[in-house]
């Protein structure tokens, strides 16, 4: 069963000094989708995912939210690099108590799910950019989360490699899993279920 979708009413944020980021932001984002959120750089972009995951509250308006398992995605992986593929996508289940082996068939599955079984004994330091991403991604998946937050995620990744994201993300969305993107990646947001644009403030 999907979770209650997380929804925005007439939201705004500014700063101390009373500078806008965006105001009047009404948005749904259903579980099981995929949204990017998308505008200039100094929109808000990476503010918005900080109130939906609900480490930053709006000045205005209101985040309606369950309190499930949210986790970021962010540009740079931070894979153990001298762990396989696999022992890296299991290291949330072990921290979950699950034991050892079944951790490491599950990782295999989710690996294969991102699209990557071929490099599933590789050390992390020795996958490409592209490849190190998705093995994030599967161990996101691996975690369960009800809230993917990803923050650029293919910003430090050449087109090639950034196409595989997209699909590795909509896989944790299958997962029933809620997935908000903020992205300047054009290709990544099309492929989205969702796109929200935000812009600055007129008044």
């Amino acid at each position: 069963m999907l979770a209650e979708p997380i929804s925005l009413s007439n939201v705004g944020f500014h700063y101390r000094n009373g500078q806008w980021l965006f105001r009047g932001v009404s948005f749904e984002f259903p579980a099981g989708s995929t949204t990017a959120i998308v505008g200039p750089s100094g929109t808000g972009k990476t503010t918005l995912l900080a109130l939906l995951d609900g480490s930053l509250r709006p000045t205005e308006g209101t985040v309606a939210r369950d309190e499930g398992k949210r986790i970021w995605l962010f540009q740079s992986p931070s894979l153990l690099p001298r762990r396989t593929a696999t022992e890296n996508v299991a290291l949330p289940m072990v921290a979950a108590g699950v034991r050892w082996g079944d951790c490491l068939t599950a990782a295999a599955a989710h690996l294969e799910t991102v699209g990557l079984a071929d490099v599933a004994r590789s050390q992390a330091r020795h996958l490409s950019g592209g490849q190190a991403q998705r093995v994030a991604v599967a161990r996101c998946l691996a975690a369960r989360p009800e809230l993917l937050l990803a923050d650029e995620p293919t910003a430090a990744l050449d087109r090639v490699s950034a196409s595989p994201i997209c699909d590795s993300l909509r896989a944790v969305a299958a997962s029933g899993a809620t997935v908000v993107i903020a992205t300047h990646d054009e290709r990544l947001a099309a492929a989205c279920d969702r796109i929200l644009e935000l812009a600055p403030p007129a008044f």
